[in-house]
């Protein structure tokens, strides 16, 4: 019988171990950046994530995959406690034909300098 309780006591520490870093923020720079992705601080924007296979360096040539987008005033791009905010679409802003962004109330995508961008919550 004291095994029986023992065993599930260590299941119970290892489960509540598991879900307590799933159920965290969501997916974090530093661990991105870990599988390959390019992180970096963009100033009143928050930390963007670039996914692997997508140069990142301005301009933006073609319409970029989705970034994940943290909006943080944390500049560290290998931080692990940020609050996962959604995904940014960027496309080129030659050849940018006009079109809403719901997602944040415009009537137009923003013009960051480097692109149009959309954010999505």
């Amino acid at each position: 019988m004291r095994r029986l309780v023992l065993s599930m006591l260590v299941a119970l520490s290892l489960l509540g171990l598991t879900a307590g870093s799933v159920a965290a923020k969501g997916p974090q720079p530093g661990d991105l950046g870990d599988h390959g992705w390019t992180c970096f601080f963009v100033p009143t924007l928050g930390v963007h994530c670039a996914p692997p296979g997508v140069p990142w360096a301005p301009p933006v040539e073609r319409a970029t995959p989705l970034l994940y987008w943290f909006d943080s005033d944390a500049t560290d791009v290998d931080a692990t406690d940020l609050d996962f905010s959604g995904t940014e679409l960027l496309v080129p802003t030659a050849g940018f034909q006009s079109r809403p962004c719901p997602q944040e109330d415009l009537d137009d995508w923003m013009d960051i300098g480097i692109a149009r961008a959309c954010h999505h919550r």
